[in-house]
Parts: C-alpha cells; structure tokens; sequence
C-alpha cells in the first residue's frame, strides 16, 4: 500500500513540482521528501521558515525540516488527500516566492 501510495503522489506532483524543489526519490518508506534548491536559499534563506509558517496558519501538516526539506507522510495518507497535499505544496511555495519576488 505504502508503494502504491508513493507512486500515486510522485505521478501526482512530478508535473507540477516548483522548480524551487527537487524530489528526493525515495528508496522505501513512510515519506517522501523533497528539498528546496540551494539557489533559492541562497537568495531568500528564510525560504523554508516561510513555507512551514504558512502551513502551520492554514491548518496543513507538511513538516520543514532544518529549513531545507518537506516530509510529506504518505504512509497515512489517502489518494484524496495526496492531492491536496500536492496543490498546497504547490501553492503555497508559489505564494512565498511571489511575495519575495524570486
């Protein structure tokens, strides 16, 4: 099920990843990672603080770790939810980097 769920969310998001983020394939797991490139912290460092604060105000569980990755959960995670998971990281790595003009 963990496969199946991983392999929903990379199909998923692969297409509509910011270029600001770069998938970490995963090689098992309950996660799937991603980590925001160094050119983007190089430019806006607080990028990450920004991203988690955002989802933190809105009611998303998306942890930022160390200011450089998101840890999606998808072991817990429904197709449905997947989805959502996918456009709000979308969006909201959209809406920070507008705000800053990168």
């Amino acid at each position: 099920m963990i496969n199946r769920r991983r392999d929903y969310f990379i199909n998923k998001i692969s297409p509509i990843l910011p270029e600001e983020l770069e998938m970490i394939m995963p090689d098992g797991g309950f996660f799937l990672s991603f980590r925001l490139k160094d050119e983007i912290l190089e430019r806006f460092p607080d990028f990450g603080k920004k991203l988690s604060e955002s989802f933190i105000s809105n009611s998303i569980y998306i942890p930022v770790l160390s200011e450089q990755f998101i840890r999606v959960p998808i072991c817990g995670l429904r197709e449905e939810l997947l989805d959502l998971v996918a456009d709000k990281i979308v969006k909201h790595s959209q809406e920070i980097l507008h705000k800053v003009g990168v």
